[in-house]
């Protein structure tokens, strides 16, 4: 019967360099959940499931980069309607977008766009955008969003967020 010394799992495999590497890496991020307001999404990061790590920062509902490098920013908004009788077509649009002082204005970096009520319906519907993209950002850029029909997005349990991952 042959004799086993050892069984390595994947983790043992790791290089002790590389998980230390990891522990001391201190990635900038962020992961914000939306509530809903009058005319926007008030993005939260100190509520169930959401946080700024380092020196990311949260200013008049807008993240600013502390450092020069290429960021994985995503978002996801869910829009929700009770039936769609008696309603025309709606344009759901939800955008992030980047100030830039070199630039001087704002200017969207990921926008989608769905179409809800197109036939009329007694049923409810649900429309889910999830966008995300890798992006050279530089130190001071400030990044928002801006949705349509603030009324018809759903905030509950965390299901629309924003957020940035460094890379």
């Amino acid at each position: 019967m042959p004799e086993f010394v050892g069984i390595k799992t994947f983790l043992d495999s790791v290089p002790q360099e590389a998980e230390a590497q990891t522990r001391v890496a201190n990635k900038l991020a962020a992961h914000l959940t939306g509530v809903r307001s009058k005319n926007e999404i008030s993005w939260k990061g100190e509520s169930q499931n959401s946080f700024l790590e380092n020196e990311m920062k949260l200013k008049n509902n807008a993240l600013v980069i502390p450092k020069d490098g290429l960021y994985f920013v995503y978002t996801q908004v869910i829009f929700t309607g009770l039936s769609c009788v008696d309603t025309n077509a709606i344009q759901l649009t939800h955008k992030v977008n980047k100030y830039s002082d070199s630039e001087g204005d704002a200017s969207p970096i990921l926008t989608s766009t769905k179409t809800a009520c197109e036939v009329q319906s007694k049923s409810a519907w649900f429309h889910p955008i999830y966008q995300g993209g890798i992006f050279q950002l530089d130190k001071g850029d400030v990044l928002s969003t801006s949705t349509t029909d603030i009324k018809y997005v759903d905030t509950n349990n965390g299901k629309t967020y924003f957020g940035i991952l460094a890379i």
